[in-house]
């Protein structure tokens, strides 16, 4: 009983290592990437597609811890890949310059040394992205082309208190100072708005023909209660 008794406490050990492990790739982490360096937000994030380039000014910190939300709640380390470190001077280096680890259900990035702006990128799933509030300053996440969080069904982002800039051909929305941990953005494709509405309408004819139909037999019911009469079915 002992025996089998360990071998199962093995089993979930491995178990657990397995979901929880994984997260740090180093093939991921070389893998080449251009970034913007030149954003006037303390944290710029360019969404492209499926996946989100992000550079963030550190000021006196040396690093920055990345989670989104577990998949059976709480938190979640997140796969990075393409990091990269500019110094204070201008010089960049690759992750071979800096050190990425998992740690408490986070994935930190630490730089060589404090200051400076860390790049990297990450995934994005299903139009929505989980961004951690990491240093104190501005945000600014700018969305793909054709893309938009301005109708409440279909997009949102969370905290409220953004800014939108519509300038040329995508939305960049800006927080000054975010007060939450997480910044959640749900966008859509415009051409989604367009099936909504169409949705919307059809649904709205198909109510009016049901309440046309539902009042016709009201009145058919009316009038042959009016022909027949309250006599008319007594001997």
């Amino acid at each position: 009983m002992k025996r089998l008794l360990a071998a199962l406490a093995l089993v979930g050990l491995v178990a657990l290592a397995g979901c929880t492990g994984g997260v740090v790739d180093q093939n991921a982490l070389d893998e080449q990437a251009t970034y913007d360096w030149n954003s006037s937000a303390d944290v710029s994030v360019n969404v492209t597609g499926g996946s989100y380039q992000s550079v963030t000014r550190l000021g006196n910190q040396s690093n920055v811890s990345l989670f989104g939300p577990g998949e059976f709640g709480g938190e979640s380390a997140i796969p990075v890949s393409a990091v990269q470190y500019q110094y204070p001077n201008g010089t960049v280096v690759n992750a071979s310059a800096v050190e990425v680890a998992e740690r408490d259900d986070r994935t930190v990035i630490e730089a060589p040394r404090s200051g400076g702006k860390v790049a990297y990128r990450a995934t994005v799933q299903s139009n929505r992205l989980f961004l951690p509030v990491t240093v104190n300053g501005s945000y600014a996440v700018t969305l793909p082309e054709g893309r938009d969080v301005s109708l409440p069904v279909i997009g949102r982002a969370t905290p409220g208190d953004y800014e939108v800039d519509r300038t040329g051909d995508r939305v960049t929305l800006t927080w000054s100072n975010p007060d939450s941990q997480l910044i959640t953005v749900e966008y859509y494709q415009e051409r989604n708005l367009y099936i909504f509405a169409g949705l919307v309408g059809l649904l709205g004819l198909i109510a009016a023909a049901g309440m046309l139909y539902f009042r016709t037999q009201l009145r058919q019911l009316a009038r042959r209660t009016g022909e027949i009469g309250p006599d008319d079915g007594r001997e």
